[in-house]
């Protein structure tokens, strides 16, 4: 899988390079995420000291900076969004105990105003390399952050990447997988209401799905991991009708085949590997 996600990355596969950036961010999380639930757990001394790396200050200044910057289109199409993720997720942790009510006329022109004072922080935080302080205030705004205008899909990702990054540095390699999933599962939806508004399919769609299938996999939830693996399989020949098999489909049928390996579903397995030994697309990757 790991081998995967980097040929993922150089080949820019399943995404254009218009937006490899993003994608980038996206790939790294899931590949740490994945590299970690793989090892054996490591015990954490209670007092080391935790610090962010030179590049990850800079990644957390800039995903926050964005946030920053915003529009009326921005302003409104944020609004449909956030109650759409109150309506579907009303559990996501990060999420509880906010002071403010989406239904309230005022809520999103003051959280603007409170959300853009939240990333200062966050940037200053960052600066000051306090990553344990950076972690818990986007955690407990998280809800509120996903109903700002500057939250762009591709915003979103390097938020929850980053977030991510944090949870990979105080949290046990299986619970920070976990939490991990509970935000790319936003990730997720906030591409299908995308889709519902006819916005296109986006172009980090296949991916979010793809490191999602992969994440529950590595933990140990195999319903879901197939459950993601046939969205992406079905995804792939729908944004391929004028190819039988494209590249991208093979690869994300190989996946799904090794999760129902992983799941001892030799039957499903078995007729996954049937369609890709008969695949000239499949034999043509392996001649690379």
């Amino acid at each position: 899988m790991i081998l995967i996600l980097n040929e993922l990355i150089s080949k820019q596969i399943l995404f254009g390079g218009k937006y490899m950036k993003t994608i980038t961010y996206l790939l790294t999380a899931f590949l740490c995420l994945t590299s970690c639930t793989s090892k054996p757990k490591e015990s954490k001394k209670e007092n080391q000291s935790v610090l962010l790396t030179k590049e990850e200050q800079e990644q957390c200044i800039q995903t926050l900076s964005l946030y920053l910057e915003k529009d009326s289109v921005r302003i409104a199409e944020s609004e449909e969004y956030a109650k759409l993720l109150e309506e579907e997720l009303p559990e996501t942790p990060g999420m509880e105990n906010e002071s403010n009510s989406m239904g309230n006329d005022d809520f999103y022109s003051n959280n603007i105003v409170h959300i853009d004072s939240i990333m200062l922080k966050g940037i200053e935080l960052s600066k000051q390399n306090k990553p344990k302080e950076l972690l818990l205030l986007l955690e407990k705004d998280l809800k509120n952050i996903h109903a700002h205008p500057g939250n762009l899909l591709e915003n979103e990702i390097q938020l929850h990447s980053i977030i991510s990054m944090l949870y990979s540095k105080f949290y046990a390699e299986k619970e920070a997988a976990i939490k991990s999933i509970a935000l790319f599962e936003i990730t997720r939806l906030h591409s299908l209401t995308l889709i519902a508004l006819n916005a296109g399919v986006p172009y980090s769609y296949p991916t979010t799905l793809y490191g999602l299938s992969q994440l529950y996999k590595e933990t140990g939830n195999y319903p879901v991991a197939i459950e993601r693996g046939r969205e992406l399989c079905n995804l792939m020949e729908q944004l391929h009708t004028e190819q039988k098999e494209s590249k991208d489909y093979i690869y994300a049928l190989m996946e799904l085949t090794d999760i129902y390996k992983e799941a001892k579903m030799k039957a499903q397995q078995d007729s996954c590997n049937r369609i890709l030994q008969a695949s000239p697309t499949f034999k043509s990757i392996y001649e690379e």
